[in-house]
């Protein structure tokens, strides 16, 4: 039985030191994602161009807000002054819940398609970022790169370069 565990005990001994062997071998790298995207030019450019579309769709609706004012107030008016029929202000008043329902519709639209531009004017910039940081884990024969601008995805890190200048010097910025 003795014979058994020591032969456990060497063959364990024997695999801990191969494995930690492969760890050592192992090259780590790591990057905040989120500072690099903060100063990639693209996304500046990226970010002017969804300010002014935001504005585009803030001016649109608030257009279409402007005009519902004036009607109603136009409505009120003529309904204080006793000049409306009970079925013109019936008609008045459709019309104006139509033209909230459209307001309502037409944000809902806005969102969706802000979200929309974004994506559009972002994945080629992300797309561009994953190959460089691609090419680099080859190039430099990293065997893990981690983004660390997610909270908690490192517990413990030994031995981890940070290779945001290379990505930087690869985007050319």
């Amino acid at each position: 039985m003795k014979t058994l565990y020591k032969i456990s005990f060497v063959f364990a001994l024997l695999l801990s030191t191969s494995f930690s062997a492969d760890l050592s071998a192992q090259k780590f790298g790591h990057v905040n994602i989120n500072l690099l995207l903060e100063e990639m030019p693209e996304v500046k450019a990226a970010d002017v161009q969804m300010t002014t579309f935001q504005n585009e769709q803030g001016a649109k609706h608030q257009a279409m807000i402007d005009a519902l004012q004036k009607k109603y107030n136009d409505y009120l008016q003529l309904a204080n002054s006793g000049t409306l029929s009970k079925l013109e202000m019936s008609q008045k008043e459709a019309e104006i819940q139509q033209d909230q329902q459209a307001i309502a519709l037409n944000e809902q639209n806005a969102q969706q398609l802000i979200v929309t531009k974004k994506q559009e004017l972002l994945k080629p910039i992300l797309l561009k970022v994953d190959e460089a940081i691609k090419a680099i884990g080859k190039e430099g024969s990293y065997t893990f790169i981690f983004d660390t601008s997610v909270p908690n995805t490192i517990l413990y890190s030994v031995e981890s370069e940070d290779i945001l200048a290379s990505l930087k010097s690869r985007l050319g910025f």
